[in-house]
């Protein structure tokens, strides 16, 4: 399960950071400002209305990745419902799969280590079921600091990032975020 963490972090970084590494050349995730419902999915059960953005650290560079709107639930969710992660990075053929993951939603908001941790303190929720609800979400700010540096030159290019909630087997939300990875010079 640490491992399964430990690549939702890395992805989160890759989502969200502008990663700097030794020397004039950094590579940077420019994403799109906000999260977005999947194509061909009305999302009845969930509304998320949430907007993107990097908060700069003390140096100047960012730190942490910021989250502002409100999350809509039209349901109630329980221990039947599931996370599940898919990021691709697209190439000339198709969308080459990086990384597929998927943790039960009512287990993993008791890790403190788990990435979305902090969105489900926020939300006032520490257990199942999370009830229907309007969940604003201000100024929430996430750091990975300590994980710049893991992007190189072999991560640019255009990603997406799909968050689907299951429950069983059936879709009841699905959002996408889209970025890219750049190479940049240091001025």
């Amino acid at each position: 399960m640490n491992n399964f963490f430990g690549l939702l972090i890395c992805l989160h970084v890759l989502i969200s950071f502008e990663i700097f590494s030794a020397g004039a050349v950094y590579y940077a995730v420019e994403f799109a400002d906000s999260i977005i419902s999947c194509p061909d999915f009305d999302n009845p059960n969930i509304k998320a209305d949430i907007e993107l953005g990097l908060q700069a650290g003390e140096d100047g560079t960012p730190d942490t990745f910021g989250l502002d709107g409100v999350l809509d639930l039209i349901i109630e969710l329980d221990d039947d419902h599931t996370i599940e992660l898919e990021v691709c990075k697209e190439t000339e053929v198709a969308c080459e799969p990086m990384l597929a993951a998927q943790v039960g939603m009512c287990d993993s908001m008791k890790d403190s280590d788990a990435p979305w941790f902090p969105l489900f303190t926020m939300m006032n929720i520490s257990s199942c079921p999370i009830p229907v609800g309007q969940y604003p979400i201000k100024n929430l700010h996430l750091s990975v600091e300590q994980f710049k540096g893991c992007l190189s030159r072999d991560f640019c290019g255009f990603y997406s990032a799909k968050i689907n909630i299951l429950k069983k087997l059936d879709v009841v939300a699905c959002y996408m975020v889209y970025l890219e990875v750049v190479e940049k010079q240091d001025d």
